[in-house]
């Protein structure tokens, strides 16, 4: 009998799958084995990654969506009034709950440790998680971030403890069952939830704090007044901590911080307890999050210098002073959305770039919170040089309930401060950066990363647009929708000196698993146009070249035949002249279209200096080229596509394919010996490499001149076993073998395509 950890409950909808806590609960139950289905307004990351794992989702909300769920799970972001899936459950008396009553249920079967605050509760969140994770305690973690340590914002653990981001909005952590909590500040927050201000939220959080059983304890930060206050009544057992406060049982001291890390040292009851603690974060609050989680530790009964080694392994949550990109000028991201967080964030700014130029953007979040805190967002915004202050994100209010509120409320109380629309935000930054090359641009409150057209993911991870399934994040990745887009978006980077870098359908290329400082510019789904112009095709970047040869052959034209086994698109080709079965791709190229140093210039097959797996447009921007072709007659035409087909059917027999790899990793070798050609492939098989292992690379067995992802392959492997097969083919034969595949990233400085 079915007995699991939500009972006899075995199929569970979730309402707004795709938000950050929802899609934690649906990584959790599924963990344990329930069956989850979900659905919300749009696709995304959060969506791709749950589908991965068996959760069925649907775009846009119906009735039909909840058939079969036993349980209709949702969160305070939903309006239950008018829902469809709501409504059809109470028709049909399926029960529905909401995201923290469920939490609470999930956590009575273990541990608690909820870590609630006004400000810091994800990080100090990740904190905890991490530290614990690294001290042996396996917890399931739930944080409101995505973390690049958990990869994702949800850690499903075999342990007995379960650390939990636990919101104060619309009373959500009243529901949780906490065995240890940790408040890290109280402020006026959420006004349209606590309508009774300041005085309700204090009497809320003394409410959550005594949820704690007697064997239990809260850990609360005594530099916020309002905890301090809340702590002189409080009966149950309490640590305090702090960095300012002399009363703090836990207390961090000797703070320095530099632009790679922060170090400072603990005292415990006056006395020192541990001396230059490092975290891979900014700001005293971070610090001040940093001695919750040691906090945390200790209660638990861990030795503090592993705890110590354990928290240096944290990794900073997306958008909490997130760098994404430092050089002449810095992109920092933060998600403060709070005054409070604001000004914090502006001062730790000021503190590690005292010689520049600070320029805040930001944009609103809520008419609610602008309306009732909009002087103090324009007391702290003051704290940089100059303000950029963009239209309200809604989020969850309806902008007709607030015809009064804009964001003129914050930037017409400041003297250094402009209104600019979102879509002009570049324009504006580059004006900026022409007068003060060295600025620190801070973007905080909601994610401004669609200023740009096109789509731009933040800190994406880059392996999955590659064929080698290999690598690390980019910090930003950016797709435009057409050729203008790119042009235009690769004159920007330029004028602000970020470094980009362009990816056609990612064969032939192998990507550090420290990834790639500044722009990843991918192709795949643009710059996909061809047209047929006599016996020439014009052929943007971006198309897929077997994709192009099949459809010439179909429309009646050949003479690209011998290009249909070659992966990756018509860009990537024409950048290493990409060739198979005798032919290569500039036997064929008329003239290419580049984009150079501001200009778009076309240029004559005669002007670049092409051979063999090389041409003259390595580090150029390729956007286009003139193809020829000819007219083919219909027998023809089967003939060609007889002969396409057979030479895939070698491909398949001769090469690899079944398992993630870049194509052909050497250039055959331009030397002859006793007369012979010789290829790559037969001399590291000579070698008696076939088949040899490297942690997740591996030599395929089928042709040498491949090395295969076996599935858990990382770049490092694949670079060491490179070494290996260079070695050995020099001490054999001789022969340097040169790669045929591009290296990006590895000289830890950001990869250009300059």
């Amino acid at each position: 009998m079915w007995y699991g950890v939500l009972g006899k409950i075995r199929r569970v909808h979730i309402v707004g799958i795709g938000g950050a806590g929802m899609s934690a609960i649906a990584h959790v139950l599924a963990g344990h084995g329930i069956l989850v289905t979900g659905s919300d307004v749009a696709e995304s990351r959060i969506i791709e990654a749950l589908r991965q794992i068996g959760v069925t989702i649907f775009i846009g909300h119906h009735k039909n969506n909840i058939l079969g769920a036993q349980v209709i799970a949702y969160s305070s972001a939903i309006n239950t009034i008018n829902n469809v899936e709501i409504l059809e459950a109470k028709k049909k008396g399926v029960p529905t709950i909401k995201r923290d009553e469920l939490l609470g249920e999930l956590m009575k079967r273990k541990c608690g440790i909820c870590i609630s605050g006004t400000h810091g509760k994800t990080t100090t969140t990740a904190m905890v998680g991490t530290l614990l994770c690294e001290l042996g305690a396996d917890p399931t973690t739930l944080i409101g971030g995505y973390s690049d340590y958990f990869k994702g914002s949800t850690f499903l653990g075999k342990g007995d403890i379960i650390v939990l981001e636990s919101d104060e909005y619309d009373k959500a952590f009243l529901k949780l069952t906490p065995t240890i909590s940790v408040i890290t500040n109280i402020e006026k927050e959420h006004v349209d939830t606590y309508q009774g201000g300041l005085e309700e939220i204090r009497t809320v959080f003394l409410e959550f704090a005594n949820k704690i059983p007697f064997y239990g304890k809260v850990i609360g930060c005594v530099d916020n007044h309002e905890v301090r206050s809340l702590f002189q009544n409080f009966k149950k057992e309490k640590l305090s901590y702090g960095i300012d406060c002399d009363e703090a049982d836990l207390k961090g001291t000797n703070i320095i911080q530099n632009e790679a890390f922060t170090e400072f040292d603990v005292i415990y009851d006056r006395k020192i307890l541990c001396t230059r603690v490092r975290i891979y974060a900014f700001g005293k609050h971070n610090v001040q999050n940093a001695i919750a989680a040691i906090g945390v530790g200790l209660e638990l009964g861990f030795d503090v210098d592993k705890i110590k080694d354990a928290l240096e392994k944290f990794s900073p949550i997306k958008r909490r002073f997130q760098i994404r990109y430092s050089g002449e000028s810095v992109v920092i991201d933060d998600y403060a959305h709070h005054p409070t967080e604001i000004a914090v964030t502006l001062k730790t700014a000021r503190e590690i770039y005292k010689d520049r130029k600070i320029v805040a953007i930001l944009q609103p979040h809520l008419y609610s919170r602008t309306k009732a805190l909009c002087y103090d967002f324009a007391n702290s915004l003051q704290l940089a040089d100059t303000s950029f202050v963009t239209e309200i994100y809604p989020s969850r209010e309806n902008v007709n309930d607030f015809p009064e509120v804009t964001s003129e409320l914050i930037y017409k109380k400041m003297a250094n401060a402009q209104y600019v629309e979102k879509d002009d935000l570049q324009v504006t930054m580059k004006e900026y950066v022409l007068k003060e090359p060295f600025t620190v641009f801070v973007f905080m409150g909601a994610d401004l990363r669609t200023r740009s057209k096109g789509t731009v993911q933040i800190s994406e991870n880059i392996s999955k647009y590659t064929t080698m399934k290999v690598g690390g994040t980019s910090d930003y990745c950016y797709f435009p929708q057409s050729k203008e887009d790119l042009i235009e978006a690769i004159r920007y980077f330029e004028e602000i000196n970020m470094p980009y870098f362009i990816l056609g359908r990612g064969s032939n290329i192998i990507i550090s698993d420290e990834g790639i400082r500044g722009v990843t510019i991918l192709l795949k789904e643009s710059l996909n146009k061809y047209e047929i112009r006599a016996e020439k095709v014009y052929v943007e970047a971006g198309v897929d070249l077997p994709a192009l040869v099949l459809k010439l052959l179909k429309l009646g034209y050949g003479g690209l035949e011998n290009l249909s086994g070659i992966p990756g698109s018509v860009g990537g080709a024409l950048i290493m002249n990409a060739g198979a079965y005798g032919s290569e791709i500039f036997d064929f190229v008329d003239s290419v279209e580049i984009y150079e140093k501001g200009h778009v210039l076309e240029i004559k097959k005669v002007k670049l200096k092409s051979g063999y797996r090389g041409s003259g447009l390595f580090g150029k921007v390729v956007l286009s080229c003139i193809l020829l072709i000819k007219k083919i007659t219909e027998k023809e035409k089967d003939d060609l596509l007889e002969k396409r087909r057979m030479l895939l059917n070698r491909r398949k027999e001769s090469q690899p394919l079944n398992f993630p790899n870049t194509g052909c990793v050497f250039k055959n070798p331009q030397v002859l010996i006793e007369g012979k050609k010789q290829f790559a492939g037969k001399l590291i098989e000579e070698c008696g490499l076939k088949g040899f292992r490297l942690g997740g690379a591996m030599v395929s067995d089928l042709h040498a001149n491949f090395i295969l992802n076996m599935g858990n392959a990382t770049s490092r492997d694949v670079i060491m076993l490179i070494d290996i097969i260079k070695n050995k083919v020099m001490q054999r034969f001789g022969i340097n073998l040169d790669l045929e595949v591009k290296l990006v990233g590895f000289d830890t400085v950001a990869v250009t395509n300059k």
